[in-house]
């Protein structure tokens, strides 16, 4: 009879852990915080980023043992976003992984909630969040786009089986050369094959682009203002605000 051995779970920053010091495991789900940018001095050096979601993606990478999987929430902006960290992130996916499916939830899965003080989120708005499967090692050959309708029962059993229903269009694959072609932009949307019916614009998806625009322009400004704070200057009041706006 195999042993089973059982370790006594730690409480531990896992984003200050040193890489010499992480375990490896075959099996990691992850539903990381989105939003705030972290300290980089508080940081383990070797991970990617200051923002949640990269940080906790690149971990989950790292802390993958050969052929073990994954499965981690993110949101739109990993997806498709110009910086560093995201599009390190997103070839690091494709081309030292196996990345076996992206799966858009339905909008409204997860509400936003708002910051103290501030106006009750509208009914029914949340964030565009997307479900990323994975093996670590080896390179992904295809990828399997899901843009799931519903979570009901039919619906997910559909998804667990590969086998989308026949009467829905909610996925397709395409192949790694296109989306090495789409400069690795893994949004559903951008890889739907042109033989199928043209949907309806997403407006949980554009909205979604439009606030990670947004806030990649909040962080840039605060660290041009803090750059040249440190050469004597002043931004602007009226550039400062772009940083201090509601980027909710």
């Amino acid at each position: 009879m195999r042993r089973t051995e059982y370790h006594p779970i730690q409480r531990v920053n896992p984003l200050t852990t040193p890489r010499q010091e992480r375990s490896q495991f075959d099996l990691i789900l992850a539903n990381p915080p989105f939003g705030s940018p972290v300290e980089r001095d508080r940081l383990a050096p070797d991970l990617a980023g200051h923002k949640p979601e990269a940080l906790f993606t690149d971990l989950t990478l790292k802390s993958l043992s050969l052929g073990g999987r994954a499965a981690i929430l993110v949101p739109a902006g990993l997806l498709f976003g110009q910086n560093k960290a995201c599009q390190a992130l997103r070839r690091a996916l494709v081309d030292a992984h196996r990345l076996i499916a992206v799966v858009a939830l339905p909008a409204g899965t997860f509400q936003v909630t708002p910051p103290a003080g501030r106006r009750r989120a509208r009914q029914g708005s949340g964030l565009v969040v997307y479900l990323l499967l994975l093996a670590a090692g080896g390179q992904s050959e295809a990828v399997r786009f899901y843009q799931l309708p519903d979570l009901e029962p039919p619906t997910l059993a559909a998804l667990l089986a590969h086998r989308p229903p026949s009467d829905l269009t909610w996925a397709w694959t395409t192949t790694r050369d296109e989306i090495v072609a789409a400069d690795y932009n893994l949004l559903p949307n951008r890889h739907k094959p042109w033989a199928e019916p043209e949907a309806a614009p997403s407006v949980e998806e554009a909205w979604a682009e439009l606030k990670a625009l947004e806030r990649q322009i909040a962080d840039t400004t605060q660290d041009l203002d803090t750059m040249l704070a440190g050469l004597g200057y002043r931004l602007p009041d009226d550039i400062k605000a772009l940083k201090a706006g509601d980027h909710d």
